[in-house]
């Protein structure tokens, strides 16, 4: 397994990239699923013929088990972790679209305009990274704003930390 093992962590790193990670059967899976109808499984039986007690008696399974997840992880736990899994909104992939974050930031410089924290100008302008005017793109800092920020000393900025700021549904929360 040691030569399919670089395969099988990469998948494992690229799922959890996608927020999708797995569970030690869905690994297990995953494993066996890569060497199945390889010479690398012939060469499992045959070692486990050798080396299992169980194997021997008859009770043995075919499959890569638990004890192979163990040594796995111990071979690998420098590249790939074993965590307590958070669930993600399942709707944020349809919520996150340019129609909403559009009217989510034109409500967001509605609130700064009231609240005299920001100016609205007729048109808008490319800024450079001082917030002065600018002719061209290549000069500017960000995407061209009609808003300039006049007091940014009275403005404090949250964003989300991970998958939930409140941290009520991380599973640690004692009520």
């Amino acid at each position: 397994m040691l030569e399919v093992e670089p395969y099988l962590v990469e998948l494992i790193i690229k799922l959890a990239e996608m927020r999708q990670p797995i569970t030690t059967a869905q690994g297990l899976q995953l494993a066996n699923s890569l060497i199945n109808g390889t010479s690398i499984k012939g060469k499992i039986i045959e070692w486990k013929k050798r080396n299992c007690h169980a194997f021997k008696v008859g009770k043995g399974k075919l499959e890569l088990g638990e004890g192979y997840w163990r040594s796995f992880m111990r071979r690998n736990g420098h590249l790939i972790r074993a965590k307590k899994a958070v669930k993600f909104d399942n709707k944020r992939a349809q919520w996150c679209n340019y129609l909403n974050m559009s009217k989510m930031y034109e409500e967001i410089y509605n609130n700064l305009t009231t609240n005299s924290l920001a100016v609205a100008h007729p048109e808008a302008v490319w800024r450079n990274e001082n917030g002065d005017i600018v002719e061209n793109e290549s000069e500017a800092f960000g995407m061209k704003s009609k808003y300039e920020l006049i007091h940014p000393e009275w403005l404090i900025f949250m964003d989300e930390v991970g998958s939930n700021t409140s941290q009520s549904k991380d599973g640690r929360v004692t009520f």
